[in-house]
């Protein structure tokens, strides 16, 4: 049986979900960052830099 939810319940999850969400984007964006930086040094030693 579902009950009747208020505004402030909807909002509530409303809360939750993009809490979860952003942690999630959070920790993708880390690991971005660290393969980022990982390319990035293994380019400066090959010096395959072009230039742009």
């Amino acid at each position: 049986v579902l009950r009747q939810m208020t505004k402030t319940d909807i909002l509530r999850d409303m809360i939750n979900n993009i809490n979860e969400m952003l942690g999630v984007h959070e920790a993708r964006l880390q690991e971005l960052e660290r393969m980022v930086e990982i390319l990035d040094r293994r380019s400066q030693y090959s010096g395959s830099r072009r230039d742009e």
